[in-house]
C-alpha cells in the first residue's frame, strides 16, 4: 500500500524479470526500472547511476540485488522484496533426493 503512493526506482539483476514486474502493477505501483543482466557485480559507475536516477524516489529491489547494493547512500530509502522457493509439485520427491544424496 505504501508503494503506490511513493516514487519507486527498482533496480534489478535478474534473468526473469516478469514476475516481480508483473507484482508491481498488480499492486498498482508506478515505478522506473534499471535494469542489469543477472547475476551482475554492480561497478562504481552502476552505483553512481543508481545514485543519480534517485532522487526523492525510494528504490526497490531483490533480496539478491539488495545484498549487492545495501552500502548505497539512499537515506534509508532502499526496500528489497525476498525471494520465496515454493514447489508446484512433487516436493517431497525433491526432498528425499536432497537427503539420499547427501547420506
Amino acid at each position: 500500500e505504501e508503494l503506490k503512493k511513493s516514487k519507486v526506482l527498482l533496480v534489478t539483476g535478474i534473468s526473469n524479470i516478469n514476475p516481480l514486474i508483473e507484482y508491481l502493477n498488480n499492486k498498482n505501483v508506478q515505478f522506473d526500472h534499471i535494469t542489469f543482466s543477472d547475476h551482475h557485480n554492480y561497478s562504481s559507475k552502476d552505483i553512481s547511476r543508481i545514485e543519480k536516477e534517485f532522487g526523492d524516489r525510494i528504490v526497490v529491489t531483490t533480496e539478491k540485488d539488495y545484498k549487492k547494493i545495501k552500502n548505497l547512500n539512499l537515506n534509508n530509502k532502499l526496500f528489497y522484496l525476498e525471494i520465496k522457493t515454493t514447489f508446484l509439485k512433487d516436493e517431497g520427491a525433491f526432498k528425499s533426493l536432497i537427503y539420499d544424496a547427501l547420506n
